[in-house]
């Protein structure tokens, strides 16, 4: 399971969780913080605890690059310089 954090601290609604994935690793609320992080920054699913999918291919049209969903077969525009966010958002999505 990469979605449960390893450590929880505190109580109520100041609990927080350690993620383990950003280095240094960081303490996030979890009240949403935690979910959005590992959803969003590092592409954990949180209903299975499994890593999104990644394109099925890559291309690289009019300067931006896009990948294509093994899901919906679709080319996802990846934005700028939050590539993985974009795809994330899209995965998220379509799971």
């Amino acid at each position: 399971d990469l979605y449960t954090p390893q450590w929880i601290r505190g109580h109520g609604n100041n609990r927080e969780g350690w993620c383990g994935f950003c280095k240094p690793g960081k303490w996030l609320s979890m009240r949403s913080g935690f979910w959005y992080h590992k959803t969003f920054t590092h592409g954990i699913n949180s209903s299975n605890g499994c890593a999104f999918k990644q394109p099925q291919s890559m291309r690289l049209r009019g300067g931006t690059w896009e990948g294509r969903c093994s899901r919906c077969q679709k080319w996802i525009r990846l934005k700028g310089g939050v590539v993985r966010s974009s795809w994330f958002h899209h995965e998220h999505k379509v799971s």
